[in-house]
């Protein structure tokens, strides 16, 4: 049997230990895993180790789970440290009581061999007396507990060497432990009478200094977590809280300098990732380091914000081509490493039926070029064909003779640093007889299209659109048309457009169709038109002109062309006016100017006729001068109504209606569709895409350093990569051995190899920094402009290579 806590307690409460209920339950439990005693004349100090072992007058659970994953281990809460501290001082309600029972006891009682025992121990009240008493310090250091987060979700992660997140082997999983706690309990000279005081959290041993309100809040093991979709990712080291102006933990005396009357939360790191679509390998990162926040004197720490524009995670996709005609291909189930890693990306189970004559192209994006391809058919290396010489456009030909089933596999890595990305697929590939026929491709033929008898200005006309072989879509002109019917058959419906489906068979014969619109003569239709003029317009010369005028006005020419059509051929009277302006001396250049306003509108109505196909029959042109202008200027001057010049300087056309119906017929057939074989042409496909190239930004960093509100500098920084942005500008990359060809930039293309290591993937990548500090003692604001070549560009930023 282990000795528990509650067997060093047990002399001081006399007949069994009780402690408050909350604490009781956790002290039952532990067991002393180690002990240590000592003595002298004052008192005796137990200090040792216990943990939660065996049973305990409570039952506590070894571990809390939540659905999420997470969980509460209280096996993490191990060798809780105490300090039990019993006084050599006698009780004297102990020895009142003893003495009281010991006066009235017959002789030879034991009561009186007790009394006379106890006595010999020491004397009460007194000091270094070994007389039972019941008062005791204990004093507990508790890791409360840690909480563990589903591992399954949230990877322990460590900083890469490109500044995002990735997941650290180092740990089994993410963890945020609440801080340790020191508890008192105390009972002085009464049983029972036991007082619980928080003494302190966020200490490290019993001896530390604490404040009741001051200490670690928490602290996160490793700092850094990163989600399981790579998207986003934070991390705290610890928070520490100071809310005593007495006391400030050591941690931020040493680094801060300030004193023990500071108030306020430090923060030694926070950040927060957040890579939104981590395929296009751009992250954000937000970070502060040795956050102090001074309730007193404001805020200090340093800020950074930085975005990093990683080359996106490595994409392949594999092109079949019969000809220019693509082959589908099923892609496979693909695997990726977690968390957006690099590393081997496997697509597995992916399908294609294609020619054996066939050809492969690969669309590649993302990863860091330059690429080493391998394509291999049933293990059998097939070597690359450039397209036009360009060996960054590459083709791979199937090459088979012979129909049955074939395995291709496509290997891509490209040379970004360790781990590389790399892709490998499996295609089953169903290859086909070359040159057979794989099908057959059929085209309807358009419409054809007859006119027949009909009235001029209304027609039936092939619509535009064709969505359909099995019929054929005409348009009515004007659209308003009464009804339409296939000669010797039934009746076509008519949209709100004047669109008629008139159903046709293809190869079939052909469909005579007859429209009708409504008779142009309906009663009390406008039968006449005004056409006004300016004062004194036209001379003779101005005639072209106002013909032109009248033309190009869109109200009036929408006027004059539904007359016409309603005329339809009709005998057309067109009469001339003019004002009168109280001379009966201008009486002929009023007549030759109103016969002049005929004219014009003559030569209008003749041109619109001419556009529209509609008869124009003008069988009398006439001037009426001034006449009915002097009329109605003579009867106002009599008192009647008012008279208005501008209402004489005008030309009417008039027509007498003669009822007709509008009709016209035509007739539409569509021939038989072509229909041809379709083979495996012997000419290649397309031209392949080049991958794709990574930009010249690469990464900018914004850093701020506050002093107590203060700010003491300023910086930005960052990558560039200027040779991938020459490299795409010229359509090239680089081959495998890291330098430029001198004849031709390529992709390496090797079989069973991979990038030689003497590469130089960081040719090109250049460093900047610009920084401004204010050095708050000199009072002195200083700048400074750093250009350097990036850590893994093995040349620097300018060098001279020699083939030769």
């Amino acid at each position: 049997m282990r000795l528990g806590l509650f067997d060093l307690l047990a002399p001081q409460f006399l007949a069994g230990v009780r402690l408050p209920e909350e604490l009781h339950k956790i002290v039952s439990f532990l067991r002393v895993n180690e002990l240590h005693t000592s003595w002298d004349e004052s008192g005796v100090v137990h200090v040792g180790k216990a943990a939660f072992v065996g049973e305990g007058d409570a039952s506590p659970v070894p571990r809390h789970s939540a659905p999420s994953g997470a969980f509460f281990d209280w096996n993490d809460i191990l060798n809780i440290g105490f300090r039990l501290t019993l006084p050599r001082r006698g009780s004297q309600f102990i020895k009142d009581q003893v003495d009281t029972v010991a006066n009235v006891a017959p002789v030879g009682s034991p009561i009186l061999t007790l009394r006379d025992t106890l006595n010999t121990l020491g004397n009460v009240p007194g000091d270094s007396s070994d007389y039972p008493g019941v008062a005791f310090r204990l004093e507990l250091l508790i890791n409360v507990m840690t909480l563990h987060l589903p591992s399954d979700t949230f990877f322990p992660a460590r900083v890469a060497a490109d500044g995002w997140l990735e997941p650290d082997p180092n740990f089994p999983d993410v963890q945020l432990r609440l801080p340790k706690i020191a508890l008192l309990l105390t009972q002085g000279e009464s049983i029972g009478d036991v007082d619980v005081t928080f003494a302190g959290w966020g200490i490290n041993s019993l001896d530390d200094p604490a404040d009741p309100e001051a200490g670690e809040l928490i602290a996160m093991v490793p700092p850094l977590a990163l989600h399981e979709s790579g998207v986003f990712g934070f991390g705290m080291q610890k928070a520490v809280l100071d809310l005593t102006a007495d006391f400030t933990p050591p941690d931020i005396m040493e680094l801060f300098g300030t004193g023990d009357d500071f108030t306020g939360l430090w923060l030694p790191h926070v950040r927060l990732f957040l890579a939104p679509n981590r395929t296009t390998g751009k992250s954000f990162d937000l970070h502060a380091n040795d956050l102090l926040i001074d309730f007193n004197h404001g805020v200090s720490g340093e800020f950074a914000f930085e975005v990093v524009n990683r080359n996106a995670k490595l994409a392949v996709e594999p092109r079949l081509f019969e000809g220019d005609k693509v082959v589908q291909v099923t892609r496979g189930r693909k695997s990726e490493p977690a968390g957006g890693a690099r590393g081997t990306i496997t697509v597995t189970g992916s399908r294609a039926s294609v020619a054996a004559d066939g050809e492969l192209q690969l669309a590649i994006s993302g990863g860091t070029p330059p690429y080493t391809i391998t394509v291999r058919l049933d293990g059998t290396t097939l070597a690359a064909s450039p397209f036009n010489g360009d060996s960054n456009r590459l083709r791979w030909l199937i090459g088979a003779t012979v129909a049955g089933n074939r395995k291709l596999r496509i290997t891509v890595e490209d040379t970004s640093p360790a781990p590389t990305w790399r892709w490998d697929e499996t295609i089953d590939l169903q290859l086909r007889e070359p040159g057979s026929v794989i099908g057959t491709r059929t085209t309807p033929e358009d419409a054809v299209f007859t006119e027949g008898a009909g009235t001029n200005g209304y027609r039936l006309v092939v619509h535009s659109e064709q969505p359909e072989t099995e019929a054929i879509i005409l348009r009515a002109e004007p659209r308003n048309v009464a009804s339409v019917n296939i000669i010797g058959g039934g009746s076509l419906n008519v949209s709100s457009e004047g669109l008629i489906r008139v159903p046709v068979t293809a190869g079939g014969s052909a469909v005579g169709v007859e429209a009708q619109w409504p008779s142009p003569t309906t009663p009390g239709e406008e039968t006449s038109s005004r056409i006004r003029f300016a004062f004194r317009v036209p001379s003779e010369s101005q005639i072209p002109a106002e013909v032109a005028r009248i033309r190009a006005n869109p109200a009036t020419r929408q006027a004059l062309t539904e007359l016409l059509r309603r005329a339809n051929g009709a005998n057309i009277d067109l009469v001339g006016r003019a004002s009168y302006e109280a001379d009966d001396t201008e009486a002929d250049y009023n007549l030759a100017l109103s016969e002049r306003r005929a004219d014009v509108l003559s030569q209008v109505l003749s041109a619109l006729g001419t556009e529209l196909g509609v008869p124009v029959n003008i069988i009398n042109r006439t001037g009426a001068g001034f006449a009915d202008a002097r009329a109605a200027h003579q009867a106002a001057a009599a008192g009647g109504a008012a008279y208005s010049p501008p209402e004489f300087r005008d030309t009417t056309v008039t027509y007498t209606p003669i009822v007709i119906t509008p009709t016209r017929q035509v007739s539409v057939r569509r021939p038989p569709p072509h229909t041809e074989p379709i083979k495996t042409p012997t000419e290649r496909g397309p031209a392949p895409n080049a991958p794709e190239r990574p930009p010249v930004f690469r990464s900018i960093r914004i850093r701020v350093r506050l002093e107590r509100n203060r700010l003491v500098l300023a910086e930005v920084a960052g990558q560039l990569d200027f040779v991938t942005q020459v490299e795409a500008s010229a359509q090239t990359i680089r081959d495998g051995s890291g330098h430029n060809e001198a004849t031709n930039l390529t992709i390496a293309s090797q079989p069973n190899a991979t990038a030689d290591p003497s590469a130089n993937p960081g040719d090109g990548i250049v460093d900047y920094r610009l920084t401004m500090s204010y050095d708050s003692a000199t009072k002195k604001l200083l700048q400074e402009l750093v250009f350097g070549a990036g850590e893994t560009d093995r040349d620097g930023l300018l060098h001279v290579f020699n083939s030769g």
